[in-house]
């Protein structure tokens, strides 16, 4: 029984790592992650059409939420270091055992950082604007990842042109 339950953390800490790996956007620096930030928030804002009242309301929640969200990312990413760690040297079957609830749990708190994202949003926004936002959120990480996709296929293009 202790075989399967630790398989089973096993096959949850290898499910969050790549789910990680896949949503991750790492940059050497704060300043490109700023510039995708503000350029999210100023795209966001010309599909709700929101007047300044609504945009500063909005703004308030979605920039608290967002920091929030953060936060978490941060924490979970911690987490998953600590155990790939605990990992790499060896430390007992109970050490991994904890630190794979602490992953657990601080992904668990990352995904209800994400829905309050949404309950705190639906708060200042109408029916109408609050499914735009949804589907923004949806269409504009698309969009980057096509992009992220297409990057080096475009810069080959680019290059194979000169």
């Amino acid at each position: 029984m202790k075989k399967v339950i630790f398989n089973f953390f096993i096959t949850l800490i290898i499910f969050c790592l790549c789910f990680t790996y896949l949503t991750a956007q790492p940059f050497e620096n704060e300043r490109p992650l700023e510039k995708f930030r503000t350029l999210k928030k100023v795209k966001l804002l010309e599909e709700l059409n929101l007047n300044e009242s609504e945009s500063e309301k909005f703004l308030i929640k979605y920039n608290s939420t967002e920091n929030l969200i953060i936060e978490k990312q941060d924490n979970f990413k911690k987490a998953l270091d600590d155990l790939e760690s605990a990992m790499k040297n060896k430390k007992s079957e109970k050490e991994i055992l904890e630190l794979t609830n602490k992953v657990v749990d601080a992904h668990n708190e990352l995904l209800k950082a994400r829905a309050k994202k949404f309950e705190e949003v639906k708060k200042v926004l109408n029916n109408e604007q609050f499914a735009k936002f949804l589907v923004f959120e949806k269409n504009f990480m698309e969009q980057i990842r096509d992009l992220m996709k297409e990057g080096p296929k475009f810069r080959k293009f680019k290059e194979k042109n000169r």
